[in-house]
């Protein structure tokens, strides 16, 4: 620290290889400042600094006058840079003696480290002291204006570029030697100097991001109290919203799927005056989708009356299962990649089961299977009725007549629940209990339900020991029984 300790908020440091040692001090009216070396030379500068540090937007005036002798080329202004290192990137506006028109207001800006400084030059009878200087910050933008009243302003040039959120501000003192070869001190006042800042506040937040969740949370902390408004693609999401000094935030941003341009704006009229604070951030939202995995294939068909379903969801969600429109499991929370078994008790026959997940901003999946209970009703599937036999005119008949046309009737019962296919079969079986003929009617027979089948026969010659069969084969191809078999006689 070089210089009287009395310039508070201003810190006051050499910046860059000085030949002497600068200073900066208070005199109730006035601060003055001594610097050496040269802004710009080589890319690098040396010189004296009086600053403090400054977020956002700013807007910075003051009357600036040498109060010593200086050499052409001789700097004195206001200047704001990114960092106290000799090459840093910074916009400056100073005065400078130049030979030929005299003092000239000079806008120099260096966009990169270790670049050279571009320069705007305001010059001529209209510049006249006293000198006024005006260094303001709109977003990206950094403005330096001219006056001799202080009131009315004319432009001495501007830089665009990706300036940093937090910066240094200050006065700036070199002392250039054109036409000299020692090394001197020059002096400058800044009278009547004015700081308009805006609040300060950090986001911890990185400037780009990628999520998963459609929303998004900001934390910081608010150095100075402000209204604070965050917009999302420029749609205001939080509207002028007070924060205390000193208090740390949270705040949680809707999104929309892809990239989202977030916005916080911290602005204190009262205290700042219209300086507004923006940090912006970029997040894109890669919505991803929710998706149930069965643990193992989902059989068409099984043959026992209660599944275990086993299952696992992708995310954090609440999960629901139901059976034939049944909720078994109702919105129960699930871990990513937790497996989950519910046990479902099957209807006979088809059962559709819709397995649901939703996670917490809303994105889900159903997944639907459909499952066949078949049960194994062996040969108690169908149920046969005695059979009765009828001559062509409906007669009802006791027996058997050599060489007889008659008609042989059953009535088969399904005993499921559900309907169920059968080959329905009235045969005549001869005395060695071969079958000799027979007719079939193939149905699906509704649950519970009866299906009358009614046979033409011509019985043989001698009908002595033959005999009528009726049963019920599951089909056609297999001809497995699943049914009594009834006889007559």
């Amino acid at each position: 620290m070089n210089g009287p300790d009395n310039t508070a908020p201003w810190l006051s440091q050499d910046i860059g290889q000085t030949a002497i040692p600068g200073s900066a001090s208070w005199n109730g009216n006035s601060y003055k400042v001594k610097g050496s070396g040269a802004i710009g030379a080589g890319n690098r500068d040396s010189f004296h600094y009086a600053y403090q540090p400054v977020q956002g937007d700013f807007e910075m005036i003051a009357n600036v006058a040498f109060a010593s002798e200086i050499d052409n080329g001789a700097k004195a202004g206001l200047m704001v840079r990114e960092s106290l290192e000799p090459d840093a990137p910074a916009a400056m506006l100073v005065l400078s003696p130049e030979e030929l028109f005299g003092m000239e207001a000079q806008f120099l800006s260096r966009s990169v480290k270790q670049g050279p400084f571009t320069s705007a030059n305001v010059t001529g009878d209209g510049f006249n002291p006293p000198y006024w200087l005006k260094l303001v910050r709109e977003g990206n933008t950094i403005s330096g204006y001219v006056s001799q009243d202080g009131q009315h302003w004319g432009p001495a040039g501007s830089a665009t570029g990706t300036w940093p959120d937090k910066m240094y501000i200050g006065m700036a003192v070199d002392a250039e030697k054109s036409t000299s070869n020692f090394d001197y001190l020059s002096a400058a006042t800044f009278t009547g100097v004015s700081l308009n800042r805006s609040p300060a506040f950090t986001v911890n937040n990185p400037p780009s991001d990628t999520v998963s969740v459609p929303a998004y949370t900001l934390m910081g902390h608010m150095t100075d109290g402000a209204y604070v408004t965050v917009t999302n693609n420029g749609v205001t999401v939080i509207d002028s919203e007070f924060i205390a000094g000193d208090t740390d935030f949270s705040k949680t941003v809707p999104l929309g799927e892809g990239v989202n341009t977030i916005v916080v704006s911290a602005k204190n009229s009262d205290v700042f005056g219209n300086m507004v604070n923006k940090k912006t951030f970029t997040v894109t939202y890669s919505k991803i989708a929710t998706i149930i995995t069965p643990s193992e294939e989902i059989p068409e068909t099984v043959s026992l009356p209660v599944y275990e379903l086993k299952a696992s969801v992708n995310k954090n969600a609440a999960v629901t299962v139901t059976l034939n429109r049944e909720k078994i499991l109702d919105s129960v929370t699930k871990s990513a990649y937790e497996p989950f078994t519910v046990s479902l008790s099957l209807w006979e026959g088809p059962n559709e089961i819709a397995v649901s997940a939703v996670d917490a901003y809303g994105i889900g999946a159903v997944n639907r299977y459909r499952i066949t209970y078949q049960k194994d009703w062996g040969e108690g599937l169908f149920t046969v009725s005695p059979i009765t036999l009828t001559d062509l005119n409906g007669q009802v008949l006791s027996g058997f007549a050599a060489s007889q046309d008659l008609f042989a009737g059953a009535t088969f019962h399904n005993n499921s629940g559900v309907g169920q296919d059968g080959v329905l079969v009235i045969a005549l079986y001869d005395r060695d209990d071969r079958m000799v003929r027979y007719s079939f009617l193939e149905r699906t027979v509704p649950g519970g339900s009866d299906q009358a089948f009614k046979s033409l026969v011509h019985l043989p010659a001698d009908p002595a020991g033959y005999k009528l069969k009726a049963f019920v084969w599951n089909r056609m191809s297999e001809k497995i029984v699943t049914s009594n078999v009834v006889t007559n006689p």
